[in-house]
C-alpha cells in the first residue's frame, strides 16, 4: 500500500447532544421490549433490535477515510469503498462532502459511482488543494474554484 497522505474519521453521533443520543438508545430498547411482547420470543426480539440498530450503522459506527497517492477509501464497520485516483474524472464539492466520480459528465448514475468523502474542517481545504495538484488538468472540479 502507498504512503497515506490524509487519514481522518467522522463520528456523527458525537455531534449530537446527549439527550438525542439517549433517545436513539431508548428507541432501540423500546424495539426490543415491544418485539418481546409482540413476538413472545426474547431471542427473536433482540435479533430485531440488533437489525434495527444495524440500519443506523452510518450514524453509530465511525467512518474512517484514507487518501493515498493511488486510492481514496472509506471504511465503516465491515463495509469498504474505494476508488483509484487515476480513474477520477470529476470532483464534486458540496459543503464538507467531496464526491470523487469516475464519470466525465453529470449522469443519473452519479449516486452509484465513485465515493463520497465527508471531510473535517482540518482536512477539507488542504485535501482539495492536494487533489487539484495530484489529479491533473483533465479532472473537472465542480463547486470548488474553477478549471
Amino acid at each position: 500500500m502507498s504512503e497515506v497522505i490524509y487519514k481522518w474519521s467522522i463520528q456523527p453521533w458525537k455531534s449530537l447532544p446527549t439527550t438525542k443520543q439517549f433517545g436513539f438508545v431508548v428507541a432501540i430498547v423500546l424495539v426490543a421490549v415491544l418485539g418481546t411482547v409482540m413476538l413472545r420470543n426474547a431471542v427473536l426480539a433482540v435479533f430485531v433490535a440488533a437489525l434495527f440498530a444495524s440500519f443506523l450503522s452510518e450514524f453509530w459506527c465511525p467512518t474512517l477515510y484514507t487518501m493515498t497517492h493511488e486510492v481514496a477509501q472509506s471504511r465503516r464497520f465491515v463495509s469498504t469503498n474505494e476508488i483509484e485516483l487515476k480513474s477520477v474524472k470529476r470532483v464534486l464539492v458540496s459543503g464538507r462532502q467531496v464526491k470523487l466520480s469516475p464519470l466525465e459528465k453529470e449522469s443519473r448514475l452519479d449516486s452509484f459511482r465513485g465515493i463520497t468523502l465527508v471531510t473535517t474542517d482540518e482536512v477539507h481545504d488542504p485535501m482539495l488543494v492536494w487533489l487539484r495538484g495530484h489529479l491533473g488538468e483533465d479532472v473537472e472540479f465542480v463547486g470548488y474554484g474553477t478549471n
